[in-house]
């Protein structure tokens, strides 16, 4: 029985979504050390560089949290200092700027920051919307492990409705993202082919229509992936039954568009997907968190947090932070007792809501192996 649950975590999803089969396969020390409670590295590092943003996505801003009261911005020495501190401290997992909080290319230090840490020899990841991502920088990214772009739209119509509802609804910025992904693409192909470049399809029930027609066109363009996904609210994504059946028909149809070049698939199962979309939000039913130990959250506040969800909290940033980097280095953070006494008392059963789908995977593989004493 054991061995047999332990197999159907090892096959879940393909690259690069197979989150259980890496670590067991490749990062198996760390897991064996993270089990034992020994101090470790983490593997990602989200580092959220401003709260600005450039579009105004439903399930974002006014959907899974508010405007931020400040919008606050990391400076590029803090951004520089960063990547330093990352580096002397011997990081091998990923850096990534993410959109989870405001578009990160609207923060000008962090195209120095991703080209500084590339000098330096970390592996740098970027998730745009897509709309910065213009010839200009290309030569400072083209060294980035990866790039991902949220597009969630296949049409300009249905985009504008979706992220773009302050701008007239004939603007043409759907056009230019798909241009910027056709430019980034043919530059990847010709000076760093190993760059992996994806695509994200948050679905909604206004856009799951044109599933084939986002797949069509990215394919195309010279994307790596088109990758589906459902998004993170705090009442759920809820489709009709003919709606569910309906989109598990698009989306198989869509993986018939993969070849050797180029993939279409969820980040999810399907059992997962339609779970969700019945309203069944995804919930912490494990004892401990381990996650913590492999991802760390860097806020635009300079907090650092447990996960992006604790960032989060209620739509504002609130939470207690693990320290801050305006005054305290990551290092000293990482290993220190405040970090190691608030994880401690996180019980997220009783104190997590939510918890996101990649954290939800590694804590159910960890607690798994953990009781079960599979390691």
């Amino acid at each position: 029985m054991k061995q047999k649950k332990l197999e159907n975590y090892l096959k879940r999803n393909e690259y690069p979504f197979n989150y259980e089969f890496q670590l067991l396969n490749e990062n198996k020390t760390l897991l064996e050390n993270i089990l034992k409670g020994n101090i470790t590295k983490p593997l990602h590092i989200e580092v959220l560089s401003g709260e600005v943003c450039n579009l105004n996505c439903v399930w974002c801003r006014g959907g899974h949290r508010n405007y931020m009261s400040s919008e606050k911005m990391l400076p590029e020495s803090i951004i520089l200092n960063l990547i330093d501190q990352f580096a002397d401290y011997n990081i091998e997992g990923i850096i990534r700027f993410a959109g989870m909080s405001g578009e990160p290319l609207i923060n000008k230090g962090v195209i120095k920051g991703i080209k500084y840490g590339i000098d330096k020899g970390l592996k740098m990841g970027l998730i745009t919307n897509g709309i910065c991502l213009t010839p200009d920088i290309y030569d400072s990214i083209i060294g980035s492990t990866y790039v991902s772009v949220s597009l969630d739209a296949g049409t300009n119509k249905t985009f504008n409705k979706l992220k773009n509802n302050l701008k007239p609804k004939n603007d043409l910025t759907f056009d230019k993202i798909i241009d910027n992904i056709h430019f980034f693409s043919s530059y990847k192909r010709k000076y760093n082919n190993k760059l992996r470049f994806t695509t994200g399809y948050i679905l909604q029930s206004d856009n799951f229509h044109e599933i084939l027609t986002a797949t069509k066109l990215v394919k195309e363009a010279g994307s790596d992936i088109i990758q589906f996904k459902i998004p993170y609210l705090p009442k759920g994504t809820v489709f009709s039954e003919e709606q569910i059946k309906e989109l598990n028909k698009i989306l198989e149809e869509a993986s018939s568009y993969s070849d050797s070049n180029f993939r279409a698939m969820p980040m999810q199962t399907k059992e997962e997907i339609n779970s969700e979309l019945r309203g069944n939000k995804p919930k912490a039913n494990f004892s401990k968190c381990y996650a913590h130990n492999i991802n760390a959250v860097i806020g635009a506040d300079g907090n650092f947090y447990p996960c992006v969800h604790y960032y989060y909290n209620k739509g504002k940033i609130s939470g207690q932070p693990l320290g801050n980097i305006y005054n305290q280095s990551f290092k000293d953070i990482w290993e220190g007792e405040t970090r190691k006494r608030i994880i401690e008392n996180i019980n997220p059963v009783n104190y997590c809501d939510f918890c996101n789908r990649y954290d939800t995977r590694i804590n159910k593989f960890f607690n798994f192996l953990s009781k079960d004493k599979i390691i």
